[in-house]
């Protein structure tokens, strides 16, 4: 067979077609095979070895090639095998800086066959003293037993060759185990791809709920701030049409006397509606023409004009401030008159505070939501003083926690402050300094009884010895109550 002409080829399979060879080499292969010569021919640095055996060592991988998948190479001629390996070595080693010499090499056509003949030797196992030309003796001699049967028309290892027999079914079963792997191998992937999948829908899912669940709480947080706002808005125009606060009083003292707060939930734009500060009854409406004072809050809703008190429906003042002929229900269920006085009331409001020999100590102005306390404290800094003191309201003490607005007071009337000397908890003598307080208990002490204080080891508060008493062991010592209660006391 000629050899084919053409452009130059570039894969092992074009080279053998160009050769004159139908075969066609597996990819996978021929791209193994150019992976190894290019790394014999990076890695061959040996100076011993002749030129032939360098180059012979370089092909060894297309030669083993060759023997697999064209058995009958041998039979080409000589000028289509040496075109095959200079096109084969040209592929294989491109363009890299290690394969130069080898090019060199590959044009002297005296090496290229000594080194194809060391191929053939080697690859087909001939023994290494014989020697022989690749096509047969010119004389007439029969072909070598080698090349006879790397020619032969059968593309696999003789059955009575038991040696390469072996070698097939090695070969074989490697090739049906790495199958096998392969089907595991997927098999796992897959199912491990599955697993995986599945636990990022579940995180996908959570992680959309978690979105949806926060869209839907900002959603309610911005309505609530919304409708707050409104609330607000609403609450400050009813406060501009209408008296924030009342304060209502009689010259006898009933329980539903006081303070009265404009009510911005149940009011309208056209009637108002006050509550007792602090309280949830009774109301105070406007209900067909009359002003009611009403604890039943379906009275309200209604717009019912009954009620404990009410005003006279004759009048229908448009202003609760301006109505008259107020009228009480009693016990025996008869209506009576009563001279009720309702007086509007700024943000803040006037306390007056006197001793018991009424002279006026203190008069402070005070919004309704401070307590007592507030109170004593302005009084206790007006006179300067450490002494105990009580406020009394018509002979009543108050508490100290008690809102000013809960107060009911009449016009004019005012707040009595008693005062007395603090005594000593421990010693009972009274204590005419500023008296030393434990920092647990707050009992007042006087300075002698002071000094026996102990200073706790945590905090460093001074506490009596009933305190210290109280966490009693060797664990707590030094500690007070606050500080051991931590440790399980």
């Amino acid at each position: 067979m000629a050899p084919k002409s053409g452009p130059k080829p570039t894969t092992l399979s074009a080279c053998l077609a160009r050769a004159g060879f139908p075969q066609q080499l597996d990819a996978g292969e021929a791209e193994r095979t150019i992976s190894e010569v290019r790394r014999i021919a990076k890695s061959s640095k040996a100076q011993v070895l002749s030129e032939e055996q360098l180059l012979s060592q370089l092909l060894r991988p297309v030669a083993n090639l060759l023997l697999e998948f064209v058995p009958n190479f041998s039979s080409a001629p000589a000028s289509s095998r040496l075109r095959f390996w200079r096109d084969a070595a040209s592929v294989a080693l491109g363009r890299t800086k290690a394969g130069v010499a080898y090019k060199q090499w590959l044009q002297t056509d005296a090496i290229l066959t000594a080194a194809e003949h060391d191929l053939l030797t080697e690859t087909l196992e001939l023994p290494p003293n014989r020697k022989r030309p690749l096509q047969g003796d010119a004389k007439g001699e029969p072909e070598p037993a080698a090349k006879r049967l790397c020619g032969s028309s059968s593309s696999g290892p003789s059955n009575s060759d038991p040696e390469a027999l072996r070698r097939k079914q090695e070969m074989a079963e490697t090739v049906r185990n790495c199958q096998e792997d392969l089907e595991a191998l997927r098999a796992t992937q897959a199912k491990d791809l599955e697993i995986f999948l599945e636990r990022e829908e579940r995180s996908m899912a959570n992680r959309r709920a978690q979105f949806h669940q926060t869209q839907a709480d900002q959603v309610d947080q911005m309505q609530r701030q919304n409708m707050q706002i409104v609330a607000d808005l609403r609450a400050q125009h009813l406060k501009e049409l209408f008296s924030p606060c009342l304060w209502i009083s009689s010259g006898d003292v009933q329980p539903w006397h006081g303070f009265y707060t404009l009510s911005t939930e149940d009011s309208t734009d056209t009637s108002p509606v006050y509550c007792k500060y602090n309280s949830s009854t009774p109301f105070l409406y406007a209900a067909k023409g009359s002003w009611c004072f009403s604890k039943n809050r379906a009275n309200l809703l209604t717009k019912t004009g009954c009620g404990f008190v009410r005003s006279s429906a004759a009048d229908a003042a448009p202003s609760v401030l301006l109505a008259t002929g107020w009228r009480q229900l009693g016990e025996d269920k008869a209506w009576a008159s009563i001279d009720l006085q309702i007086q509007e009331v700024q943000s803040t409001v006037e306390f007056v505070i006197v001793s018991l020999a009424g002279e006026e100590i203190l008069r402070k102005s005070c919004v309704l939501s401070e307590t007592v306390h507030h109170l004593r404290k302005q009084l206790q800094a007006a006179r300067q003083s450490h002494d105990n003191v009580q406020l009394c309201l018509q002979n009543t003490r108050l508490r100290k926690s008690t809102p000013l607005g809960c107060l009911s007071l009449r016009p004019g009337e005012t707040l009595q402050a008693i005062f007395g000397l603090r005594s000593c908890i421990a010693c009972k003598t009274p204590i005419t300094g500023p008296p030393s307080r434990c920092g647990s208990c707050a009992r007042c002490h006087c300075a002698a009884c002071a000094r026996g204080l102990t200073r706790c080891r945590i905090c460093g508060k001074r506490v009596c010895k009933a305190c210290t008493a109280s966490t009693a062991g060797w664990l707590f010592a030094g500690m007070c109550p606050r500080c051991a209660r931590p440790w399980g006391l």
